[in-house]
């Protein structure tokens, strides 16, 4: 049996599977692939590595120290001695690389903030097409960073997640950055000494929440904190929906769930049509400001795309409330696409100091919470 022919049936059964995007985190793109091989055989041997994946040896020895950072194998005794495979099934295995490929690359940005600013240059100006420039020079950070940094602030803040702390936060913030483009009603809630909810199905209820998603530890708490940020300004039914529906996405992704199940529990649970697709939404679509406007298509937008830039770019080819859909459709793909490293860093100087503070204390909070889990 020659080389490709053992190549060929060591592969057989795991190419259709990926669980990491290997090059878009600075790993081998065979990284998932010998993982997997390894895992079949419950034997590892650098030499075998080599010859099956037609690699030379330098390769072959970078693959190895991934495998045994991600406890695939374990560390080396001897010269003499084969290292032990650690993981005995293809479910731990997929655990396992899933935790990886989180932890790899820890992220300095988050998601919706990327997709705001992203979208931030075609809000009144609308493209009809993923082709144009990521980041320009008319991006900036509007009212949807900051409140979605305001929820984040709360979390960081307030272990009770009281209202009257968000309400705080969110205020504080909006006074803080006055010229961030908030909507008229809400405007006048922010300087009001006590603020009510106004019944609003707003789509600001969907593009604050995604900090809770990221911070919940179950669905449940998910959407009890969901409903909090919505409730404060947000009440109508469609406004604590399009803010639970996030809130669950960014949690769902967050905790492994596939498209497939993200989409059929979206469904089940809020009634949105997730079937279509974004080329022949996009025909039609014009600014909707409403949650059941444009949630969904964020939704979709995330489904979708392939990588974290292009699930951006979909959601900004819809038109309309371009920065809005954008960030809350950013904040549900960055829980499994990387955020390439020049659009993070350039979104990071679009945001105020302060803002920059809130958001990395809030990483490095999301950080904790992951190790003590």
């Amino acid at each position: 049996m020659s080389i490709f022919d053992i190549f060929k049936k060591e592969r057989k059964q795991i190419e259709p599977k990926r669980i990491i995007d290997a090059e878009t985190l600075g790993l081998d793109s065979l990284f998932e692939d010998a993982a997997r091989i390894v895992v079949e055989r419950q034997d590892f041997s650098l030499l075998y590595l080599q010859r099956v994946l037609v690699i030379d040896y330098t390769r072959t020895s970078k693959i190895a120290e991934d495998l045994e950072k991600a406890g695939i194998i374990g560390p080396v005794i001897s010269p003499m001695i084969r290292q032990e495979v650690l993981i005995h099934n293809e479910e731990s295995l997929d655990k396992a690389l899933f935790e990886y490929g989180k932890n790899y690359k820890k992220t300095t940005m988050l998601g919706a903030i990327v997709g705001d600013i992203v979208g931030s240059a075609y809000e009144f100006n609308s493209i009809k097409s993923t082709h144009f420039e990521l980041i320009s020079d008319s991006c900036r950070y509007t009212d949807d960073s900051v409140m979605t940094l305001a929820v984040a602030k709360w979390l960081l803040e307030d272990e009770k997640h009281t209202k009257e702390h968000l309400i705080y936060c969110m205020q504080e913030l909006g006074l803080c950055h006055p010229d961030a483009g908030y909507g008229g009603r809400f405007s006048i809630w922010l300087e009001q000494d006590n603020p009510q909810p106004y019944n609003s199905w707003g789509n600001g209820a969907g593009m604050r929440v995604s900090p809770v998603g990221l911070y919940a530890k179950t669905l449940d708490e998910a959407f009890t904190l969901a409903t909090i940020t919505a409730s404060v300004s947000h009440n109508h039914p469609e406004g604590i929906k399009g803010a639970q529906a996030i809130a669950a996405c960014v949690y769902l992704c967050k905790a492994g769930k596939s498209k497939e199940d993200i989409r059929a529990f979206v469904e089940r649970r809020f009634g949105y049509d997730l079937h279509r697709n974004i080329a022949d939404i996009r025909k039609k679509y014009r600014f909707d400001e409403s949650c059941q406007g444009s949630v969904p298509e964020a939704i979709i937008a995330f489904l979708e795309g392939n990588s974290f830039e292009e699930v951006v770019r979909l959601a900004v080819s819809l038109g309309g409330d371009s920065d809005t859909i954008a960030c809350m459709a950013g904040s549900i793909a960055a829980c499994i696409y990387p955020i390439p490293d020049n659009i993070a860093e350039k979104c990071d100087k679009v945001l105020t100091v302060y803002l920059r503070q809130i958001k990395d204390q809030f990483i490095e909070l999301l950080g904790e919470r992951d190790n003590s889990t």
